[in-house]
Formats: structure tokens, C-alpha cells, sequence
């Protein structure tokens, strides 16, 4: 899968997926790579502190510093293999989530009075890129995918059509 992928599916509620373009595979292995050392420096450390009997403070803060950072680096590499937005209409609010497959992130509710749904060009872009934006006066939901201009303008019509009902 190389290109941004649109899902919608209409039952019970108007749902919007959309997946994210895939990272290469030197990108993934390399992130992978990483991710294990830093899950793996740490346990090697208390296995050594612990056979030499010097057991101190380090630890914690080295076991912190690196499982976050290998957490983080997880959570890059689900989002560049299988991460996918997902935009919930229902009749009251706007639901926006990202998902990772392993754990969903970054939840956001909207009202959904008075809706606008937007697309801003992106500077610099040779191509015809843009990002949603579906927002009221109060708040607003931005995906991070960039999909074509003349993709989201149907995907607007789309959203519009189904909220008349």
C-alpha cells in the first residue's frame, strides 16, 4: 500500500477511515532496530548492576529514558505500518480517533452544530495536497493525512449529503 487509502461506511453511523500511506521497509527495520536496543539496554543494565552488586538510582532513570523512548518509537512504527484515522459522524457530535491497531490515540469530540468542513492547501506542494479540517466555532478536527484536493472536495460533498438526511 503506498498510496493513502479512503474508507466510508455508512452503517449506523457515517464513518470516515483513513489509512496511512506505508513507510518503506528500510524505514520500519531501521525504527525496529531501535526500538528493540532501547527496550534491551535497559534489562542488560540491571542484570549487570545487580551481578556486581552496585544497584543505584541510574537504573530507574535509564529503564525511564529508554522504554519511553522505545514506547514512542513503537507507536511511530504502528502509525507508518497500520495506523488509520477514523471520523465518526453520529447525529449529535463529530468523533475523531487514531488508531494504531495495538491501542487507539488522540480522541476528540465535537458538537455537531453548525458544522464546517474545510481543506487547506499545503505550502510548498507541487502537488494538489490537502488535510480535512471539520470544525465549529468551539473546536475543530484536523486529520494529519494529506490526500488528494479533488478526493476530499468528494469526501466533502459526501459528509454534507449524509448530515442533510
Amino acid at each position: 500500500m503506498r498510496e493513502n487509502r479512503i474508507h466510508i461506511n455508512e452503517s449506523p453511523y457515517l464513518t470516515l477511515e483513513i489509512f496511512v500511506k506505508r513507510a518503506s521497509l528500510f524505514v520500519i527495520v531501521t525504527l525496529t532496530i531501535i526500538s528493540i536496543i532501547s527496550f534491551l539496554i535497559p534489562i542488560a543494565s540491571a542484570v549487570f548492576m545487580i551481578m556486581t552488586d552496585t544497584i543505584n538510582f541510574s537504573l530507574v532513570i535509564i529503564i525511564i529514558l529508554l522504554w519511553g523512548s522505545g514506547i514512542y518509537l513503537l507507536r511511530i512504527i504502528l502509525w507508518n505500518t497500520c495506523g488509520k484515522e477514523i471520523i465518526i459522524f453520529k447525529p449529535d457530535k463529530v468523533i475523531y480517533i487514531g488508531d494504531y491497531r495495538l491501542f487507539r490515540d488522540g480522541k476528540i469530540e465535537i458538537e455537531n452544530n453548525s458544522i464546517e468542513i474545510l481543506t487547506h492547501n499545503i505550502p510548498g506542494s507541487n502537488q494538489e495536497y490537502s488535510y480535512l479540517t471539520i470544525g465549529n466555532k468551539f473546536a475543530q478536527i484536523k486529520t494529519v493525512t494529506k490526500l488528494p484536493i479533488d478526493i476530499l472536495k468528494e469526501i466533502k460533498e459526501r459528509i454534507k449529503t449524509t448530515l442533510n438526511k
